[in-house]
């Protein structure tokens, strides 16, 4: 029969495990995330700019008439 104390220790012992694994975790993850929104800025940026584009030859074709 184990004791209360001994299934209290070694309670402990997995929760600090599971912390200590979860922190390596969590610090793999970081640079993923940093490098994801990178990219999304830059995919924002080349988003706007074929808009910009698309929209200028569009008021180049059209001759820049108004309704």
């Amino acid at each position: 029969m184990v004791s209360d104390h001994d299934l209290l220790v070694r309670i402990d012992e997995k929760v600090d495990h599971i912390i200590e694994r979860l922190d390596d975790h969590e610090a793999r993850l970081r640079p993923l995330e940093h490098q994801h929104h990178r990219w999304l800025g830059r995919d924002g940026v080349i988003v706007t700019a074929i808009s910009v584009a698309v929209s200028f030859a569009v008021a180049l074709i059209s001759g820049g008439r108004r309704g």
